[in-house]
């Protein structure tokens, strides 16, 4: 098998499409030197033998003037940092490792954070290609361009003809889309665009979660008037949050807690095991019934069974398709399906919850 090297080697000449929004925009004031090669180096995310001392070389940012500040702006000490950099390509170290698809698959699922996964597991095993990828943080920034690697910890994107770095710290990316091609039987391909993470800060768990209306969740919770005894875990699933409280209806019936008396420092998402089997009359019923980017077991004609993570429902001329990302050649590929016998979640249960659980919000001093 052959390494990664294809998809982390860039060409600083070559020039490129995507462009850096948001306020990363008008920080972007460094130009890449020309017929520069540079091999961006994995390393800086925690893995089993897969250390951040693994990255040889620490990356560069370009530094600017403050600008005066207009009449009535706020001081720059006010002004919160930005997470989109651009990188002074002369400070880049000319060559590094370069992992095998396998190890950058250990190095994926090393990574906690969905954001910075969603990211990374876009990266194809030997494909020469790099992903095309919008990616959103909370604070407004964002940046569009191909996703070339990992370098120093950062993970770097080329974009408008810069190269620019995004910190693997947890809890920043609000949204990643994808540009894929879509593959149906016969070797059919369409372009598409894929939102692969799409999570929301949550900020106030009293307010926030309500977008989570319908999910079950756990909340770690403490009374506010005995913070060092009273912690405990309740579940259920979530019926309101209204800034005032949060509702949850569990087995044993409602839990009501309130702003005055509690104190939540944990807010995860569970998923609900599910199949389609014998419940469905069409396609678009399996809709709202599997989270995006859930693990998914598609069984076909024949009792084959691909095995990938679910992305939703489309239509197009053709009618309704499950649209499920799966592995292929140390990589992934998007695939579209419109006839199966049943679409359900890895070890069925019923009325049972998959073991793992994505943590949504953590209290600042947690």
């Amino acid at each position: 098998m052959k390494p990664l090297s294809a998809a982390l080697v860039f060409l600083l000449a070559v020039p490129a499409s995507g462009q850096v929004i948001g306020e990363a925009a008008s920080a972007a004031s460094g130009s890449a030197a020309a017929g520069a090669v540079v091999t961006l180096v994995p390393g800086g995310v925690s893995a089993p033998a897969l250390s951040p001392s693994s990255a040889l070389g620490v990356l560069g940012f370009l530094s600017t003037p403050a600008a005066a500040p207009k009449p009535g702006a706020l001081p720059a000490a006010a002004l919160a940092p930005l997470r989109i950099m651009p990188i002074d390509a002369k400070t880049l170290p000319d060559a590094g490792k370069n992992f095998t698809p396998a190890q950058w698959e250990t190095l994926v699922a090393g990574e906690k954070d969905e954001g910075v996964k969603a990211v990374l597991r876009s990266m194809p095993g030997n494909n020469p290609s790099d992903p095309r990828l919008t990616v959103k943080l909370h604070n407004g920034e964002s940046v569009q361009g191909a996703f070339r690697g990992l370098a120093g910890g950062k993970m770097i994107f080329e974009s408008g003809g810069k190269l620019v770095g995004l910190g693997q710290d947890a809890g920043n990316i609000a949204e990643v889309r994808r540009q894929v091609d879509i593959n149906f039987d016969g070797a059919t391909l369409r372009p598409g665009e894929v939102v692969v993470h799409d999570r929301p800060a949550v900020a106030d768990p009293f307010k926030d979660l309500a977008r989570y209306q319908g999910r079950v969740v756990d909340l770690d919770i403490r009374d506010l008037d005995d913070l060092k005894w009273s912690a405990q875990t309740v579940s259920g699933r979530l019926v309101k949050a209204d800034g005032a409280q949060i509702v949850l209806e569990g087995p044993k019936g409602k839990t009501t807690l309130s702003r005055e008396d509690h104190r939540v420092d944990k807010a995860s998402l569970r998923v609900e095991h599910y199949s389609s089997r014998d419940k469905i009359s069409t396609i678009s019923d399996v809709a709202g019934k599997i989270p995006n980017g859930g693990p998914v077991e598609v069984v076909l004609a024949g009792g084959k069974i691909v095995k990938g993570r679910f992305f939703g429902l489309r239509k197009d001329a053709g009618g309704d398709y499950a649209l499920i990302e799966v592995p292929s050649s140390g990589g992934t590929i998007f695939r579209g399906y419109r006839d199966f016998y049943d679409l359900r979640t890895p070890g069925f249960g019923k009325d049972a919850l998959l073991p793992d659980a994505e943590t949504v919000y953590a209290a600042p001093d947690k």
